[in-house]
């Protein structure tokens, strides 16, 4: 590791030195273009990255700088009642389609993102992002 993740000061290049690198050259997780915003509050978001063998999915900004990073979990890992004791501020933000939304803002600038399937309602994905300019 090159150091820790920071939302909003984490370059691409310092992000790429903390992961191992892909054993090919065509890696199909590497830098690319986010084809359209992820929310209306995200439009920030140009770019993403899927460092080797991790389960995150590292997003950036038009100046290459980190302003989410989204981490997918195991089904039945993390349960919607045990994140919601973990962060008790959470406010449901989005429904539909077989999943929830959390949301809740951890300090100034970051926010927390929750997606919970609704089937065994456990979450699926946790997104941690950048919210200022």
């Amino acid at each position: 590791k090159a150091g820790a993740l920071v939302l909003g000061q984490t370059t691409f290049e310092e992000a790429v030195k903390m992961y191992p690198p892909p054993p090919f050259e065509d890696y199909d997780g590497a830098l690319r273009p986010v084809e359209e915003p992820l929310s209306e509050n995200m439009q920030s978001i140009k770019y993403v990255y899927n460092p080797w063998q991790t389960m995150y999915s590292l997003f950036f900004d038009a100046d290459r700088r980190l302003v989410m990073v989204s981490e997918l979990y195991e089904l039945g890992s993390l349960t919607e009642e045990d994140l919601l004791k973990r962060y008790p501020g959470m406010v449901e933000t989005d429904s539909g389609s077989g999943s929830i939304e959390y949301q809740a803002e951890l300090q100034e600038c970051a926010v927390i993102i929750a997606t919970v399937e609704t089937a065994g309602r456990t979450v699926e994905q946790l997104s941690y992002a950048y919210t200022c300019e």
